[in-house]
């Protein structure tokens, strides 16, 4: 699964630095791959040598909404029901961790 592996190539990423006390930094304009990495690249760190390396991780997610669909669009709309589509009714508690209410969402 890509989501899985943007989160297990972050802990070989850290892997690589060979020093503690990271600052983590992670974007992406699917709130899918954010969420995941925001909820899961600790797992793939836990239990070795990574887990004290990351001081900190932050996963941002790029709403690309105004770019697709807002008053001057700058890029075409993401397909409906592809990995790169941010709105569909099963995300919304992914969004809710964003910040996005359901009636932003519903808009």
């Amino acid at each position: 699964d890509a989501v899985v592996e943007k989160a297990a190539a972050l802990a070989h990423i850290v892997s690589a630095q060979k020093r503690a006390g990271l600052r983590v930094f992670f974007f992406d304009d699917s709130v899918v791959n954010s969420y995941v990495v925001a909820t899961s690249a600790a797992q793939h760190m836990a239990g070795g040598a990574l887990a004290p390396a990351v001081a900190e991780l932050t996963s941002y997610w790029w709403d690309s909404y105004a770019e697709e669909m807002g008053p001057g669009p700058t890029m075409g709309p993401s397909p409906l029901g592809t990995a790169d589509s941010n709105y569909p009714d099963h995300l919304r508690h992914m969004l809710r961790a964003y910040g996005v209410t359901a009636a932003e969402r519903d808009a």
